[in-house]
């Protein structure tokens, strides 16, 4: 019992830290994340409403014109890697 106890000292003492930062310990506003954006807010009545800058807005070109012939090089280098 003394054993645990020593080694559950020596993984907890003060120079180990606080361990990792959670939102119980860090201060106001802080926002660990677990995937999920704060698109909006709640209002009183239940409802959500959604904030349009919160959104993200992804900008993808148009590749319908681009020749490049990705399938033909990555034949090509495993052939090379199989061959050699």
């Amino acid at each position: 019992m003394i054993k645990l106890a020593i080694s559950m000292l020596a993984k907890m003492g003060p120079s180990k830290g606080k361990g990792p930062l959670i939102a119980k310990y860090a201060p106001a506003g802080f926002k660990k994340g677990f995937g999920a954006i704060g698109l909006g807010r709640h209002t009183k009545k239940g409802f959500f409403i959604i904030n349009k800058m919160l959104v993200p807005n992804f900008h993808v070109p148009d590749l319908s014109d681009c020749n490049v012939m990705r399938e033909k090089k990555y034949n090509l280098l495993i052939a090379f890697y199989i061959t050699s």
